[in-house]
């Protein structure tokens, strides 16, 4: 709270209170900006091949939430006994997931059947591999190729927790078939004492399937599966297997449905599912894709990129890596949309998930010719605070064209929710009808080592449709007291004492200026008028432009809606980037005034929270009466000025 005495007012004389975003680039009015001439359709390269691996018992890299995740289904099978090598394979039948994360078979007269179980992805470390038999009952995890090709396979048996493969009863029949066939097997008596357990990787040859084609991993108990902890079969297991893939490449972009007569204050929004719930590749002229191209720097080569395809599961809020046969390519790379396959919302909205060798884009094609300002913000992924964690850091970079209009190379770990990069352009940029911008994350040469080693470079974007802002500085007649008598208050931001539902109202006047980083020497005669916001609901004045319409992101609050219903935004104030707000009140009649001027936290806690601070400030007229630089945060409603 600042107290000011003793300063005289002749009537008409303005007192102004001027708040900045210090260290902020000057938006300009004049929407020229960048040009660059359109790039020219390079020609394709040849096509994209990537080793994927698909793996059971390691829940870092398959979560098995569901049968059929990674081509993966635990089963059962009352088959026991069988040849070692002719184990009827049809007579899997498909286990269930059971509350602590495990498979089981479920028991007709309720729960499940003791002992037997099977690891789901979700289990960590070495439990993932869990295969625990029970007596009468063979374990199954089959495998279904989601593409043709040629496969490398790894498989090793381990004893459980206690060292226990098979101990102390009649041993395991192991086996692994290619549909029908016996392409493996092994005959178990005893393993325990933490003894090496059997493994087979087809001598380092690879094996022949074509799609849909099955991978059976039998363990049979024989007659005996368990009789106690000690004297049991628990045949653990870690699967991998490994196949070159062909990769879609297509960018023949879908027909975007984005606005194509936008006027001025039009935004085109990614990263929201509540302003784009981008269901469909070009919803709002937006494309999620991907490129093999990595550690390209400022260069980034833009013939590269191919779409992405969206994920069918019905939970899935992806977009991933599509492959040649129609399938999706199995890794970590995923770009977020606003809604699952079922159309509900999600958090994935902003995820871009990056994974080594392959580098995420995001593209838009202006709808129309005309000027656009554009705003990105990064951010750490939403559930694990992680934006690049412990490897070689990342690459972001955003091209109009073939033009690098902005680089940042991040080599330092920003994880728990730390400050991530922001860009928003200094100047309009003058778009032809088609002209493309890309934001690009480049993982470099490591983007996914595990869960906590990764890159989620997530973000959200704003592109906004600009014209020349309106600049009007005639201030409408004051609605004032102008014969005020000692205790007379004219008050602003409570609406219980002032509306403020049109310029003027008790002589103070919502303004904007340019001019930021002022320190205490505000150009106060850059001030220029808001204009009240018409939508029934909307309790604010904002810049207005001169073809209609209002500049996005900054407001100054009224005490009531546009339907004259009190708001709890009467003392609002959200600063935009390039811009200062100005509340001016003029002096009704001569005389001296006491001024009480408090700054306060938004509604959210929020006082500034940016990387560089605000300057707040009061002036009769030119002269200033107060001044103050805030460069530390101050959130969750702390102390203020």
């Amino acid at each position: 709270m600042k107290r000011l005495k003793g300063k005289y007012f002749k009537r008409g004389l303005a007192c102004l209170i001027t708040f900045q975003i210090a260290f902020a680039h000057i938006f300009g009015v004049s929407m020229g900006g960048i040009s660059a001439e359109k790039s020219t359709t390079a020609p394709k390269s040849d096509k994209y091949t990537a080793q994927v691996t698909y793996t059971f018992g390691d829940g870092t890299k398959n979560t098995f939430e569901t049968q059929g995740q990674q081509g993966f289904y635990a089963m059962y099978s009352t088959s026991v006994n069988q040849d070692k090598s002719s184990f009827p394979v049809e007579t899997a039948k498909e286990c269930v997931l059971d509350t602590d994360n495990y498979w089981k078979i479920p028991n007709p007269s309720g729960g499940y059947i003791n002992t037997f179980r099977i690891a789901s992805g979700k289990i960590s470390g070495n439990l993932a591999q869990t295969v625990d038999l029970a007596t009468g009952y063979t374990a199954v995890i089959k495998w279904v190729a989601p593409m043709s090709g040629e496969f490398s396979l790894s498989v090793v048996w381990r004893g459980n927790a206690e060292g226990i493969l098979s101990a102390n009863n009649d041993g395991i029949n192991l086996g692994i078939y290619k549909n029908s066939e016996n392409i493996y097997n092994y005959q178990i008596t005893e393993i325990k004492g933490y003894a090496a357990g059997p493994s087979w990787n087809n001598n380092g040859g690879k094996i022949s399937l074509e799609k849909g084609d099955a991978l059976y991993f039998v363990a049979d108990p024989k007659e005996i599966g368990y009789n106690n902890q000690w004297e049991k079969d628990s045949p653990w297991v870690k699967i991998s297997i490994t196949g070159t893939v062909t990769l879609k490449e297509d960018n023949n972009l879908p027909v975007s449905d984005a606005n194509t007569e936008p006027v001025a204050g039009t935004v085109y929004f990614w990263g929201d599912w509540t302003k784009n719930t981008f269901e469909k590749q070009g919803q709002q002229g937006f494309y999620a894709m991907y490129s093999t191209s990595v550690n390209q720097g400022n260069a980034f080569p833009l013939n590269t990129i191919y779409l992405l395809e969206r994920d069918t599961n019905n939970k899935s809020p992806y977009y991933r890596i599509p492959l040649s046969d129609g399938s999706l390519l199995n890794n970590k790379f995923s770009i977020g949309a606003g809604v699952d396959y079922d159309g509900k919302p999600t958090a994935e909205q902003s995820a871009v998930n990056l994974d080594t060798g392959y580098t995420g884009v995001i593209r838009w094609v202006a709808p129309a010719d005309g000027d656009y300002a554009l705003n990105i913000k990064w951010k750490a992924h939403d559930q694990t605070g992680i934006f690049t964690a412990n490897n070689d850091g990342l690459q972001l970079s955003v091209y109009y064209e073939n033009t690098n209009i902005y680089y940042h190379e991040q080599t330092e770990k920003i994880a728990g929710w730390g400050a991530c990069p922001s860009f928003s352009t200094e100047k309009a940029i003058s778009m032809k009808k088609g002209e493309s911008i890309y934001i690009i994350a480049d993982p470099k040469d490591i983007g996914y080592s595990n869960s906590w080693t990764v890159d989620s470079p997530w973000l959200t974007i704003q592109v906004e449709y600009v014209d020349s802002l309106k600049e009007n500085n005639i201030l409408p007649e004051a609605d004032i007291n102008r014969k005020p008598t000692a205790g007379t208050v004219y008050s602003w931001g409570d609406w219980t004492k002032n509306t403020f539902e049109k310029q003027g109202q008790q002589g103070f006047y919502a303004m904007y200026s340019n001019a930021v980083d002022q320190g205490n020497t505000f150009p106060t005669e850059t001030a220029y008028l808001l204009e009240r916001d018409t939508d029934v609901n909307s309790p604010y004045y904002k810049i207005p432009y001169n073809s209609g319409g209002f500049l996005s992101g900054f407001l100054m609050g009224a005490g009531t809606n546009y339907e004259g219903k009190p708001t709890d935004h009467q003392a609002a104030m959200d600063l935009k980037t390039g811009f200062s707000a100005v509340l001016r009140w003029v002096a009704p009649a001569d005389g001296d005034y006491l001024i009480t001027a408090k700054w306060v936290y938004s509604v959210t806690g929020v006082y500034t929270n940016s990387s560089d601070g605000v300057i707040v400030g009061i002036y009769r007229e030119k002269e200033n009466l107060f001044n103050h630089e805030q460069i530390n945060k101050i959130t969750q409603w702390g102390k203020n000025t």
